[in-house]
């Protein structure tokens, strides 16, 4: 019964290594390997292309030692500059001076600074007319009171009274009327002025604009052609470094295609095929035995 008993776990362990091997009772296939020869020709081209990618491969790397990019030109900078200072322009400034003259109000100042002397000089002459007039009215009284025996009456000196009150009348009429017409003409002169300032202003901001404009684009034309340049130099770099590249990759390009040649002038010796079987693993050997003592089991029992 013991033996029985390993019997049938030799073959518990035979099942389980079917069941995840593959199928039960197959034993291991044929495997077949192919090996191909280099022809004997051509043996010396290999070692000669062996011994240059050794060569190659043990050289040291060799950087690149020039610029890889162009700068920024001369063109460039100055434009850049340019552009910082764009928003500086005195014009501003002077226009921002007009338009606050402009705005601003009128004080007895700006009034007498504005006011001709020569509205003055209208006035006096009115008034020494005017008192010519009067004296020659005095004169004329007088004359007349003469004649009617009455000078140096009363009513005399109420005419010449009277006279004389007009005159100063008249006097302060005429400069009343010369300080209102010089007022006057001081604020008109004032007001054109105002008017003035708000244009100049206006033409001011519009000229520093024009100026910007012009300023702008003069610094943009500059820098396209910073930029033009700069592209050129650019070029003539990348031109510079592909051609290190080629001289560097020169020896490889080379070598790759001394190798293709080789390959290609000689075709390869026939390959050869070997069939063989593998040996038998453990749990198939473990297998076989249990199967050669369940038979004897077998046989000693009768069945």
């Amino acid at each position: 019964m013991i033996l029985f008993a390993k019997i049938l776990n030799i073959r518990w362990l035979v099942d389980a290594f079917c069941f995840y091997g593959g199928g039960k009772g197959g034993g291991g296939g044929e495997q077949t390997s192919y090996t191909t020869t280099l022809a004997p020709q051509l043996v010396p081209y290999a070692k000669d292309i062996a011994q240059r990618a050794q060569g190659i491969a043990s050289e040291e790397y060799v950087p690149y030692g020039a610029e890889r990019l162009a700068g920024m030109t001369d063109a460039q900078r100055q434009a850049l500059e340019g552009y910082k200072g764009i928003e500086t322009s005195p014009l501003y400034d002077e226009a921002a001076g007009l338009m606050r003259r402009g705005a601003g109000q009128t004080t007895a100042e700006d009034i007498s600074r504005a006011m001709s002397p020569y509205q003055q000089a209208v006035t006096d002459i009115a008034k020494r007319k005017a008192t010519s007039e009067s004296q020659q009215a005095l004169e004329r009284i007088r004359s007349d009171a003469a004649k009617a025996d009455a000078f140096g009456g009363s009513r005399q000196a109420l005419i010449e009274s009277q006279e004389l009150s007009n005159l100063g009348q008249r006097l302060s009429d005429i400069q009343t009327r010369g300080d209102q017409a010089a007022f006057d003409n001081a604020q008109a002169q004032l007001q054109a002025e105002r008017q003035a300032a708000m244009q100049g202003a206006q033409g001011l901001s519009s000229l520093a604009g024009l100026q910007s404009a012009a300023e702008m684009q003069r610094l943009q034309a500059m820098e396209r052609a910073g930029t033009i340049e700069q592209a050129d130099a650019q070029r003539l770099l990348n031109m510079r470094y592909q051609d290190f590249l080629r001289q560097r990759d020169y020896p490889k390009e080379q070598l790759g295609f001394y190798s293709s040649m080789v390959r290609g002038i000689a075709p390869m010796m026939p390959s050869q095929q070997y069939a063989y079987a593998p040996p038998p693993s453990p749990f198939q050997q473990l297998a076989g035995a249990g199967l050669t003592a369940l038979g004897a089991y077998k046989a000693f029992q009768g069945v």
